[in-house]
């Protein structure tokens, strides 16, 4: 990295008025972003400021080799996906009906807080339920494991792509609530229609930047016929 300039007055003569790129990066509680502006004469290096100074340098742009790849490739696409076993409930309201999710620790009433606290993770039990049903009570582990694949069919929902800068407006047709015994202890994702084929992503009432495409809830993996395969096999069915 070569300095240009000290205390650069025109932005514009680099670029940076308007930068190509705008890079932000954290190391710790240690925040930076760079601004990368005009192409250099050279061809082979771009200009580039730190914000909030005026110094100017070039920078090569092959250091900065994920510039050209697409968004979407380098996020993973997932909008929230909390570890299943610090939620506490699900209000998953879809098609005009609150599906209802919990998840409750089983206290063994031998243990102190002493010992409790020595736990694994993998020796703490749990009671899991679905709109009212206790899983465990009527179908056993398999229960329990349909239970995990339909926990995952509603947080896997999966951008198919990101327009960060649009401004959605009106209701959302699907929310879902979780209710966490972590911080921060509510978060809720909505998913506003953005045409008849997509929606946009909402959490805790802000814009994420991801499209989702509506069939994904309708896939064979996603909620819907994940919803209607546990209820049809807690009930008898197959």
């Amino acid at each position: 990295m070569e300095y240009i300039e000290k205390d650069a007055k025109d932005l514009a003569k680099y670029g940076l008025d308007s930068p190509s790129y705008v890079v932000e990066a954290a190391a710790g509680s240690q925040r930076v972003t760079l601004l990368i502006g005009d192409v250099k004469e050279n061809n082979s290096e771009s200009y580039g400021m730190f914000e909030g100074t005026n110094e100017v340098f070039v920078i090569n742009p092959g250091a900065l080799g994920f510039l050209d790849t697409p968004a979407l490739e380098i996020m993973d696409g997932i909008i929230y996906a909390p570890y299943i076993y610090t939620v506490k409930d699900i209000d998953f309201n879809i098609d005009g009906k609150t599906i209802k999710i919990k998840i409750e620790e089983v206290k063994d009433e031998t243990k102190t807080d002493e010992t409790e606290e020595k736990d694994d993770e993998v020796d703490k039990k749990y009671k899991h339920y679905i709109d009212g049903i206790d899983v465990e009570d009527r179908k056993g582990e398999e229960g329990i494991s349909k239970f995990r694949d339909f926990y995952a069919s509603v947080i896997g929902i999966m951008a198919s792509a990101i327009e960060p800068e649009a401004s959605p407006a009106g209701d959302a047709e699907i929310s879902i609530i979780f209710n966490l015994d972590t911080e921060p202890g509510k978060v809720t994702v909505e998913f506003v229609p953005r045409d008849e084929k997509t929606y946009y992503a909402m959490k805790n009432g802000k814009y994420t930047g991801i499209v989702v495409r509506k069939d994904a809830f309708d896939a064979e993996d996603g909620p819907r016929k994940t919803y209607e395969k546990f209820m049809t096999f807690l009930n008898g069915g197959q």
